[in-house]
């Protein structure tokens, strides 16, 4: 599930239309119906937005959808400082690198046992030819001994 599903399942939880959380987010229309990871100030907007999302949750999953405090959103919640937009977006980056070195090291495993399942397949292969070889021979032979 991408950040982008995990909005629109906060959208559907809120049981808010795509076009209210457009206009409340300020962000264009169609912006969830793009397939692109939504950038580190899409997802600050958003959070800005709507202070109850778990932020841990909206970026990588984890966590409930909610935070466990109760958030009263303010009327007049600013947007932040260049300097803490900074900070959020180099926390979100490196939470995004730790993602990404962490599919990384798993895909490098499966890779690892994709390539050990494939020489035990040759093997078990060569093992059936050669007892279907073994297996026709005595069942060719066999009928000979009997028939005499």
């Amino acid at each position: 599930m991408t950040s982008r599903d995990r909005i629109i399942e906060f959208v559907e939880y809120k049981k808010i239309s795509k076009n209210r959380f457009y206009k409340e987010t300020g962000l264009s229309n169609g912006f969830l119906d793009k397939n692109n990871h939504p950038g580190a100030d899409k997802l600050e907007r958003i959070i800005y937005t709507y202070p109850e999302i778990n932020p841990e949750w909206l970026l990588t999953g984890n966590g409930p959808m909610l935070r466990e405090t109760n958030y009263v959103k303010s009327q007049t919640l600013p947007l932040p400082t260049n300097h803490q937009s900074v900070d959020l977006e180099s926390k979100y980056t490196n939470n995004i690198n730790t993602i990404q070195e962490n599919h990384k090291k798993i895909f490098s495993e499966l890779l690892d046992r994709i390539e050990r399942l494939c020489g035990e397949i040759t093997l078990l292969k060569k093992e059936n030819e050669d007892l279907k070889k073994y297996t026709n021979t005595s069942v060719s032979v066999t009928p000979h001994i009997y028939e005499s």
